[in-house]
């Protein structure tokens, strides 16, 4: 699969679960321009915010990162 898309809970859920892998993952992506009729944020939002901040300081995910080719980049859109 070239591309996987899902909350930062239902990610962390697949992993968990061994249903998906992070051996081929090049990117995190974190929308963080979405804006919810409250004017809030991805970042605002602590149900949301507490689930990604475990989920990009995952021990698979976080010794990754910065590791060239192997590694993985955090992006912010």
């Amino acid at each position: 699969m070239g591309i996987g898309v899902g909350t930062p809970q239902r990610i962390s859920d697949l992993l968990d679960n061994n249903a998906l892998s992070l051996s081929n993952i090049r990117r995190i992506v974190v929308d963080a321009s979405h804006i919810d009729m409250k004017k809030r944020g991805i970042l605002d939002m602590k149900e949301i915010q507490v689930p990604l901040v475990s989920l990009l300081v995952r021990k698979e995910i976080k010794e990754r990162y910065g590791k060239g080719a192997d590694g993985i980049e955090l992006l912010f859109y």
